[in-house]
């Protein structure tokens, strides 16, 4: 499963000019397909009655298994949909992810778009939407999140959908046990 480096992230956001709106709206995309690990449907389907800025969470109403789900999301990414919203306020939309016409962006734009910073950026790998969800999920497990937690957040019915990621956390505890004090018996 691909994921992303840190390093990579950051060369792929620095490469946005975030003074061009369809740049700045592909930052918050990634921002917020990281920050909340959701589909690429998910997200581009947000409204802005979906994002709880008291709560700091995002409601996901349009899921693959058509259950809504609640994800809490960073500061970061709330400030960062707050500026999105306010930038598109003149199309009236509910939608916060529009199109520069003022249209709900759709999923091949979207693709598209990401594709070609990513060549502008001088990434090698292939980088899609669902790559932030895995690097979401790897970088939740690696900082301790729990795999139970992880399923809640990613809307899986079964934990074994989950443990595709289970390899991380077997990385993480061998780290965690390596990094103990050992007594010597």
């Amino acid at each position: 499963m691909d994921t992303l480096s840190d390093q990579e992230i950051t060369k792929l956001l620095n490469s946005l000019d975030k003074s061009w709106y369809a740049d700045f709206r592909v930052y918050v995309l990634i921002h917020t397909l990281l920050d909340s690990f959701g589909r690429i449907g998910e997200v581009l389907a947000l409204k802005r009655q979906d994002i709880d800025f008291e709560h700091g969470s995002i409601i996901f109403n349009k899921t693959k298994n058509s259950l809504f789900r609640i994800v809490p999301v960073t500061k970061k990414t709330l400030n960062l949909l707050e500026k999105l919203i306010d930038e598109c306020k003149e199309f009236e939309s509910d939608y916060i992810f529009l199109t520069n016409a003022g249209k709900p962006l759709r999923d091949d734009p979207a693709r598209k778009h990401l594709h070609e910073i990513t060549q502008r950026a001088g990434i090698e790998k292939r980088v899609h939407p669902h790559i932030f969800r895995h690097t979401g999920s790897m970088l939740f497990l690696k900082n301790g999140g729990s795999i139970r937690v992880l399923q809640k957040i990613l809307g899986h019915a079964e934990i074994s959908t989950t443990m595709i990621y289970a390899h991380v956390l077997d990385d993480t505890i061998k780290v965690s046990m390596n990094s103990l004090v050992r007594l010597n018996i």
